[in-house]
């Protein structure tokens, strides 16, 4: 009886209808079918979530009217800022006249400049709002693009992982062999 009087007020209040994308704690899903009682997720993988209504704490709804993208790329620390902001602009308008993508922006992709500094890199973030399912498409083709304009422009990524420089005319190999053998004899 729960279950049935938990999905009266889900269906009263519209939360989900078919189609949208949600979450119910640990579980994801695009919503298959509703009945009175349970709702159907179907998972991105193919398998088929049960979920009685009774039984929902709480419920986000990913794809409700309009979705917010944030993008982040962590860029060598001498990155040019404002050629990094020309670019995003670039890339926005063309994705905006797009004729299949174009109409699914609420708001353009837009350049929220420097978000941190640290392990030598600078990470920048670009964010843009769509409308219902249409944000992973246009991130597909928005990364595409701005790592074909980094390659042109020579903008370097910098990855999050520890690297280790070895400069002077010694070879890598018999430097490391002089620490491990220095290494070893340490009592």
């Amino acid at each position: 009886m729960a279950d049935i009087i938990a999905g009266v007020f889900f269906l009263a209040e519209d939360a989900f209808p078919v189609g949208d994308y949600v979450e119910v704690g640990s579980l994801k899903g695009t919503v298959e079918s509703i009945s009175v009682r349970s709702l159907k997720l179907r998972h991105q993988r193919g398998a088929v979530h049960n979920l009685p209504f009774g039984q929902i704490k709480s419920l986000t709804n990913q794809t409700r009217d309009w979705s917010l993208m944030r993008l982040e790329f962590r860029v060598a620390p001498d990155t040019d800022v404002s050629l990094f902001k020309r670019l995003v602009k670039g890339i926005s308008k063309e994705l905006q006249a797009d004729p299949d993508m174009g109409p699914s922006f609420i708001e353009p992709l837009k350049s929220q400049g420097i978000r941190n500094v640290e392990d030598g890199a600078m990470t920048i973030g670009i964010k843009y709002i769509t409308r219902l399912g249409q944000q992973f498409v246009i991130r597909r083709e928005a990364y595409s693009r701005i790592i074909a304009a980094f390659q042109e422009h020579g903008i370097q990524l910098v990855g999050s992982g520890v690297a280790v420089k070895v400069e002077g005319r010694d070879s890598p190999t018999s430097v490391i062999a002089g620490a491990a053998a220095a290494a070893a004899q340490e009592p």
